[in-house]
């Protein structure tokens, strides 16, 4: 892939990237909220919602509106990877964060760097540093505990989407205008072109 395909890819994924995040927050607090309430929603939806909420402290309650994935599992060990995957995915968030945002300003003459969203950012990574030194080196789990596997692909989601989520708007906004300034055609138009160049 060359830069201007690599350069067109990031403008698009910078582009989506607000809603996909206000999608997902919306659609996990709506399924809590759909869960708690008496709303008529399929007994499916509300065991995989309360599945994922409990962390495998119901794992001898497997719901049968589930079928054949009510006995899908992992152990309860593989906690470490949320706070691993979730160091790594906040430190690469923290580095681009700090380095696309050093030395620049906002139209208003305030620096581009929001100190607020840094700190959240370091506070978060040390959270998560000591979560995963804490369930790899202290915690002890029993080889018979487990936890869900739609629990796990939640947690796994979850320590995807947080480090992105504490990110300003103002950095978004601001990645979407260099990278207008940046690109003579519209980011999807470049990327068509390029997949669609024919090697000479």
């Amino acid at each position: 892939m060359n830069y201007e395909a690599a350069s067109s890819l990031f403008s698009i994924v910078i582009e989506a990237l607000p809603v996909l995040l206000l999608s997902y927050w919306t659609l996990a607090a709506g399924s809590v909220i759909a869960t708690i309430l008496p709303i008529p929603v399929p007994a499916a939806f509300k065991d995989a919602v309360r599945l994922s909420a409990c962390r495998g402290k119901l794992w001898d309650q497997k719901p049968v509106a589930l079928g054949p994935l009510k006995d899908w599992s992992v152990p309860q060990s593989w906690f470490l990877h949320f706070y691993m995957l979730g160091s790594v995915c906040n430190a690469v968030v923290l580095t681009v964060y700090s380095a696309s945002t050093r030395g620049l300003k906002h139209e208003d003459g305030t620096d581009a760097l929001e100190v607020s969203a840094l700190l959240c950012l370091l506070l978060f990574e040390v959270h998560l540093l000591r979560r995963a030194l804490e369930s790899g080196l202290m915690m002890r789990y029993n080889s018979s505990a487990r936890m869900h596997g739609v629990a796990y692909l939640f947690g796994m989601s979850y320590y995807l989407m947080v480090p992105l989520s504490l990110l300003p708007s103002t950095w978004y906004q601001q990645q979407q205008q260099q990278q207008q300034r940046l690109s003579v055609h519209h980011p999807i138009q470049s990327l068509v072109g390029t997949v669609w160049q024919l090697p000479a």
